[in-house]
């Protein structure tokens, strides 16, 4: 390196020389520090000492000498407040003895209106006591006596059970000689079924003047139409003829009646041109008969022994009743089985059908959930003056039963002749084997027929009620029940449709129909009148 470096860093470098004072505080100054310092101590002291001793014996008398100067202020203002109040209270109670006073004053001068008028209050009271006490005896009696109605009511159900056994025991004096008949009963039955008569050289002779007339409308019965017959030919009486009327049958029914006609003259057959349903085939067979009574029946129901036409037609005879009515069994497949209970068909045992068809007597005849129609509507059991049929008959018209109907012939000649007729008897005896399910008979019923069948009821109906307000609202009641759904007069054809328009315009015009109800029937059809119903 070079000589100059080496000599830096050897030198040394001296701070310049400062002027040294010399300072000596006066003793003024002295002094004067001293006294500040002494002051601050005791200062800060005292401080200290008041704040961990807290307040003096001084200034807790001041302060609890400002709390009682406030309680006792507070404690007069409570005292002035309950001396106002009380004299408050001493100047109402003067007002409320002045008043009362007032009051007593005015008392003493009227004591006898007062006197009067709490006697009237005690009246009063007394009647409203007395009021009360009528009403707890009213409802007292109002509970006797429907405990007395219920009481009748059970009474009455006992004596008709009563009845019901009499007028049974009349025929059946018990219950051996009801099965004992009833296995007779299944002889004559398994020999009619066989096609067979109990006497087999029995001669049959034609009367001009029969007691009994048997109607069938025959309708494709081929199979059991000899067997039904057969059951009329084995009865006790012989004065008697069988009208049956081929409804246009397209199996051998006719042929099997013919044959039959040639062994017996009492059998007559009449024939229809057309199927023409089992209304029309009934009464042309009705009109046609010559004896005195009708027994209706069905082309596929036997009769239940040799005895029946001659009980029936006795008892008609005796009292010279219109109808006569008896009981059925039901069965089914032609076969009867006695080791069962006789079962009853459950139209029949009605014994007060005169009195539910004629409502001056009674009440209109009601089916089961059905209100606009008859309960007991079949023809079958049942032996009915040929006058009174045919009567009835006419006054339906031949134009209402010219109508091909299949359904419900039985509603409608029932309750024109039950209107009709003026006497009825019921016989608990049994009369006939009822098949149930009826296969071979023209009832499996087209809409269109079935509402055919209502408009002519619905006729029938207007016809045979009586005059009266009451009888012409059931009929009312009828056309507004049936003819609600449209579908009723959309099925029918022109010509029927003309016939439902002449029937309303009767019910329209009649005079023992009410404003109310003809307005029903107005608004009911006038809804139709696209359909060709016309409403005047």
């Amino acid at each position: 390196m070079p000589k100059e470096s080496k000599d830096k860093k050897n030198k040394t470098y001296s701070s310049p020389k400062i002027k040294e004072r010399n300072f000596t505080p006066s003793i003024t100054t002295i002094l004067l520090t001293m006294l500040l310092c002494l002051i601050f101590y005791y200062s800060t002291q005292n401080i200290i000492y008041d704040l961990y001793k807290g307040p003096n014996d001084n200034d807790k008398f001041m302060i609890q000498n400002n709390r009682t100067k406030t309680e006792i202020s507070e404690k007069n203002k409570n005292i002035k407040e309950i001396k106002e109040e009380k004299e408050k209270q001493k100047e109402k109670e003067k007002e409320e003895e002045k008043e009362e006073e007032e009051e007593e004053e005015e008392e003493e001068k009227k004591p006898e209106v007062k006197k009067e008028e709490k006697k009237e209050e005690k009246k009063k009271e007394e009647g409203k006591k007395e009021a009360k006490k009528k009403e707890d005896k009213k409802e007292e009696r109002k509970k006797e006596e429907k405990k007395k109605e219920e009481r009748k009511k059970e009474e009455k159900k006992e004596d008709k059970k009563k009845n019901e056994k009499k007028e049974q025991t009349n025929y059946y004096k018990n219950s051996k000689e009801l099965l004992n008949e009833y296995k007779k009963a299944k002889i004559y039955f398994d020999t009619c079924m066989r096609g067979e008569l109990i006497q087999k050289n029995r001669t049959f002779i034609k009367s001009d003047n029969p007691n009994i007339s048997v109607v069938i409308p025959v309708y494709n019965s081929q199979n059991i139409i000899k067997p039904v017959i057969r059951s009329i030919q084995n009865q006790n009486i012989t004065n008697l003829e069988i009208v049956l009327v081929n409804d246009f049958s397209t199996d051998n029914s006719k042929k099997v009646i013919e044959e039959l006609q040639k062994e017996d003259p009492r059998i007559r057959l009449l024939n229809n041109k057309k199927n023409m349903g089992t209304f029309y085939s009934r009464s042309v067979g009705t009109m046609a008969v010559k004896g005195k009574y009708i027994f209706p029946l069905d082309n596929d129901d036997l009769f239940y022994d040799e005895t029946i036409f001659d009980i029936v037609f006795k008892e008609a005879i005796s009292g010279n009743f219109d109808i006569v009515e008896f009981k059925a069994v039901e069965h089914t497949n032609y076969k009867i089985d006695t080791s069962k209970k006789m079962k009853d068909s459950e139209y029949s045992d009605h014994k007060h059908n005169l009195v539910l068809h004629q409502p001056e007597l009674g009440r209109y005849p009601r089916i089961r959930n059905n209100k606009y129609g008859v309960y007991d509507c079949f023809l079958w059991a049942k032996c009915i003056k040929s006058d009174v049929y045919k009567k009835t008959l006419n006054k339906i018209g031949e134009k209402s039963y010219s109508f091909r109907i299949i359904w419900g012939e039985d509603l409608i000649t029932s309750f024109a002749l039950f209107r009709t007729a003026s006497s009825f008897k019921f016989i608990g005896k049994y009369g006939i084997f009822r098949y149930k399910s009826k296969k071979t008979a023209s009832n499996n019923t087209p809409y269109a027929l079935y509402a055919l069948s209502i408009v002519v009821y619905l006729n029938v109906v207007y016809d045979f009620t009586s005059n009266s307000i009451a009888d012409k609202k059931y009929a009312v009641d009828i056309a507004l029940g049936y003819f609600k759904n449209i579908r009723m007069i959309r099925v029918l054809n022109d010509e029927q449709k003309k016939f439902l328009n002449s029937i309303l315009q009767k019910y329209l015009k009649s005079n023992f129909i009410n404003y109310i109800d003809k307005s029903r029937i107005r608004n009911l059809f006038s809804k139709y009148s696209k359909l060709g119903i016309v409403i005047n």
